[in-house]
């Protein structure tokens, strides 16, 4: 029966004679395995003799000369650089359109005014600009998917509205407009500034 055990296994047996082998590279590793598991030394008695062995010896001996391992990991080390690299790129790209929606979000003006929503809603793409404006302060507002017509998005924004004027009159700080706007742009000139240094580096 499988268990969730590192050491049993192919990849755990091997894992387990690295450790005792540190040195031994995974073609080494894995003779062994097939020659242990197949029985080969029961065939190389019975049927092979002395010139087979002979040509097998040098035929190991060319394999080895070969620096396939070597080889191998210089292959393996160029791939991690890349995949690190796309990694670090895509990081890179989500952090930049993370901190441009911030900073749109900062520089939006919040609609006020309760009885001009609902004299003049407007479209409904703005409005749920809007909502996603108070979305990032206010938990109560509906999801998006509450929200699929005007008259939904005109309540649930009036509502938000109404939640931040009277947060206001209790005297909390509101200034995580100021703040979001700050720190959206201190992330884009990084960003920037990276991909600066790395045109100068091409």
């Amino acid at each position: 029966m499988p268990t969730n055990d590192h050491n049993e296994g192919a990849l755990g047996s091997m894992r387990v004679f690295s450790r005792r082998a540190p040195s031994m590279t995974i073609d080494q590793h894995n003779a062994r395995a097939v020659y242990r598991k197949n029985n080969t030394a029961a065939f190389i008695r019975a049927c092979l003799g002395k010139e087979d062995r002979k040509y097998l010896k040098r035929m190991a001996r060319e394999r080895d000369a070969s620096k396939r391992p070597a080889k191998r990991r210089k292959i393996q080390v160029a791939f991690n650089i890349q995949t690190q690299k796309s990694r670090n790129e895509a990081a890179a790209a989500r952090r930049a359109a993370a901190a441009k929606k911030r900073l749109k979000f900062a520089q939006m003006k919040p609609r006020t005014d309760i009885q001009d929503i609902q004299n003049n809603p407007g479209q409904n793409k703005p409005l749920m600009k809007q909502l996603d404006w108070h979305r990032r302060f206010d938990k109560e507002i509906p999801k998006k998917c509450k929200t699929t017509n005007k008259e939904l998005m005109v309540q649930a924004l009036i509502g938000a509205v109404k939640r931040r004027a009277e947060r206001k009159s209790r005297g909390e700080n509101l200034s995580e407009d100021e703040a979001e706007l700050v720190k959206a742009t201190v992330v884009l000139e990084d960003e920037f500034a990276r991909e600066d240094d790395s045109d100068e580096e091409e």
